[in-house]
């Protein structure tokens, strides 16, 4: 494990870019950092937010742009090369839950506290549409790759939306029975992967909501991110402050990570898939290398960081 520090709170979330060389995190510290990722060297701070930084996006695919959410309602557009903020999106009104940008760079997705999902243009900071459903916190939420749905999650409920349309679509995800903190779309978008207060892991079927795969009591406690590693493999965090990797049609834990002596709010998995970041409340990032079963990856395709948070 590779451990780097700097952040003078706890680390919320993290994202690796498709290209692997760079980590970006944000903290209850108000700050987004930027690290490359190979030295662990500390590149750019993007300060502005007032309170903590809770959502982070997906960088856009000419790497010029990240987007932070926070406690203070606030969501804003960094300028990577610069450090400086080009956007100031406001409209929600409470916190800022969890954000991400759709693959073609055109619309910011954003989850809040106030029950809401709003779509955005990115490049204008135009609220285009917002979308009501939910009757708790949003805190999971994802874009398909083909960029046709959002995934959304709250106490015990999963939602799909058209992305183009705003609408609810008309499919139901049962089985959670608490907070659903992190979705996620497979790399061909037919299966969304789920995890939650109640320790369990699920993969549906996004067609018809039926469950696919169910892996109960994955972790002794809260699971905050789970994520693809393979067509067969997932990682899952958790407030037990293990990170975990699954084989999903078999059920077993293939590998057990520790080193965070504090509760692991999120990880990501590489696009090459050699390594997986993870950000702890004891402010600090883990790099941890796949290496002990990589090989065991037999399915494997290069899954490209998802636009999820």
């Amino acid at each position: 494990m590779k451990r780097l520090t700097g952040h003078a709170d706890e680390i919320r979330k993290c994202i690796i870019t498709n290209d692997d060389q760079y980590i970006f995190s944000c903290s209850d510290d108000n700050t987004v950092k930027m690290w490359q990722a190979q030295t662990g060297e500390s590149l750019q701070t993007f300060s502005g937010h007032s309170r903590g930084v809770r959502a982070l996006s997906n960088v856009t695919s000419d790497q010029q742009f990240i987007v932070s959410g926070g406690l203070d309602k606030t969501l804003r557009k960094w300028n990577i090369s610069t450090g400086q903020c080009d956007h100031i999106f406001e409209g929600h009104t409470d916190w800022i839950s969890s954000c991400c940008i759709t693959g073609d760079d055109q619309t910011l997705v954003s989850g809040s506290a106030d029950e809401s999902i709003k779509l955005w243009n990115l490049a204008s900071g135009i609220c285009m549409n917002t979308l009501t459903g939910h009757c708790k916190w949003i805190f999971g939420l994802c874009v398909s790759h083909d960029n046709t749905l959002i995934a959304s999650s709250s106490y015990e409920e999963i939602k799909l939306w058209s992305l183009s349309t705003g609408e609810e679509v008309d499919v139901a995800f049962h089985g959670h029975s608490s907070w659903v903190n992190s979705v996620a779309f497979s790399a061909d978008d037919t299966q969304l992967l789920s995890g939650g207060n109640d320790k369990s892991i699920r993969v549906y079927n996004v067609q018809d909501g039926r469950s696919v795969h169910t892996l109960e009591n994955c972790h002794t406690d809260d699971i905050q991110r789970c994520c693809w590693l393979s067509d067969e493999l997932i990682v899952s965090c958790s407030d037990d402050k293990t990170i975990k990797v699954w084989n999903v049609t078999t059920s077993a834990c293939i590998h057990t990570y520790r080193a965070h002596s504090r509760y692991i709010y999120d990880c990501c998995v590489s696009a090459s898939g050699h390594w997986i970041v993870s950000v702890s409340g004891d402010k600090s990032i883990g790099i941890w290398s796949t290496d002990p079963f990589y090989q065991s990856i037999v399915t494997y395709q290069h899954y490209k960081v998802s636009s999820c948070m």
